[in-house]
């Protein structure tokens, strides 16, 4: 149905340090300044908005993500501040049967 839909997500932190990991975001820090603390969510979210914003509701549909792909990037200022960008791109696949 739709090749290639991403979401995105970031936040930022102060007194910290962040790290891409394989399976999951990581940070350790004493204060989220902005962003969403729930990084791999909010990125998902986006990514159905964005699916909507071109396709239309998904509401009534039977869809799926395949082919997903995870890419997180952080940044680290002299442990004074750090930001955790996450990304999540996927293919939608709709499933159409006779009931």
């Amino acid at each position: 149905m739709a090749t290639n839909v991403s979401g995105e997500s970031q936040a930022g932190y102060l007194l910290g340090i962040s790290r891409p990991n394989r399976s999951a975001p990581n940070t350790l820090a004493l204060l989220r300044v902005n962003g969403e603390p729930m990084l791999m969510k909010q990125a998902l979210e986006n990514l159905w908005k964005n699916f909507e914003a071109e396709y239309g509701s998904v509401i009534g549909k039977t869809l799926a993500l395949v082919n997903i792909r995870y890419d997180a990037d952080a940044s680290n200022y002299l442990l004074l501040y750090s930001k955790m960008n996450v990304s999540v791109r996927a293919d939608v696949v709709e499933f159409i049967g006779t009931r």
